[in-house]
């Protein structure tokens, strides 16, 4: 059967599966913004919008290098700084590439966090999807599974789709 559901209503105007205007995303969790640059050069993310994890720019500075170089490839970014960490190094960062030609609206509105960040994507057919890039505590199951229910629940009090992004840094359970 290829009925679309939600909430027990059928809703015609979904079609089937395949059919409507795309929203293409992908995942990646780059360890460091050069893994980013590397994978734009390459042409990686052509038309998709990208939330990426663990970019590790903890300046400003860095954040504006990095959206400059985006930009040169056809690309906005929204983001959030990453953390230094205890022993001086950088971790976290979390965000989104898209290209020029894609409507985002609201960056950071719901999240704006070293591990979590959400932006507004407009669709002709859903409305307004939420889009969350999320980076999982490493070594810290209890905590991200606690930061990742925060932000379901956020997500469910808006009553607008959601996609849901990131590395989880959540051992597999036997």
């Amino acid at each position: 059967m290829h009925n679309m559901v939600h909430d027990g209503i059928y809703l015609h105007n979904w079609g089937y599966f395949g059919e409507g205007p795309s929203l293409q995303t992908c995942t990646a969790n780059i360890s460091a913004w050069s893994s980013g640059y590397k994978a734009l050069i390459e042409g990686v993310f052509i038309n998709k919008f990208v939330a990426f994890q663990e970019h590790k720019l903890v300046t400003k500075i860095a954040l504006d290098m990095a959206f400059g170089q985006a930009s040169h490839y056809g690309f906005r970014t929204e983001r959030s700084l990453g953390l230094k960490t205890a022993k001086g190094g950088c971790s976290s960062g979390v965000g989104f590439m898209w290209p020029r030609h894609g409507m985002v609206q609201n960056p950071g509105r719901l999240f704006i966090e070293a591990k979590v960040y959400s932006i507004e994507v407009p669709h002709e057919v859903f409305g307004i999807i939420t889009l969350v890039s999320f980076y999982g505590v490493s070594g810290d199951t209890e905590n991200t599974y606690a930061n990742l229910s925060r932000v379901i629940q956020a997500l469910d009090k808006t009553r607008c789709p959601y996609i849901i992004c990131g590395a989880f840094n959540i051992k597999k359970m036997a």
